[in-house]
């Protein structure tokens, strides 16, 4: 418990001039502090998920920039200075200068990662880079 910081996080993401993603656990929850420089729209990250979408429930803000959660009813959009409460089934779409802060449950968020990482290990073996 305490303060969770960005620079005590581990990198789950960092390319340069694309973005940077780093998390920190605490307990039951993992706290993401993240960036996008550029759009990003991780979508085939999440193939072989139900409904192809993240299963994570996730709670934060967005510093600055936009964040868009795409569903399967629609999107809505969370602008900077804005909190957001977003359900699994959701795959999320970040805007050039979006910055955020994410809780999610660990044990949720590790389920998801798998998957992440599989599709991003195949993308990488097939030269397929729309899961990078």
């Amino acid at each position: 418990m305490g303060a969770l910081r960005r620079g005590d996080g581990h990198v789950v993401f960092a390319q340069e001039e694309v973005g940077e993603a780093r998390r920190v656990e605490s307990g039951d929850v993992t706290a993401e502090f993240g960036r996008a420089d550029q759009a990003l729209d991780p979508t085939p990250l999440f193939r072989g998920l139900p409904d192809d979408m993240c299963q994570c429930r996730h709670q934060g803000y967005v510093v600055s920039g936009q964040l868009t959660f795409k569903t399967k009813d629609g999107s809505f959009d969370v602008a900077g200075g804005e909190a957001f409460d977003v359900p699994p089934g959701h795959i999320p779409l970040f805007s050039p200068g979006c910055e955020w802060v994410q809780f999610t449950a660990t044990a949720d968020q590790r389920k998801t990662d798998e998957a992440i990482l599989r599709n991003t290990a195949a993308a990488a073996s097939t030269g397929d880079q729309t899961a990078e």
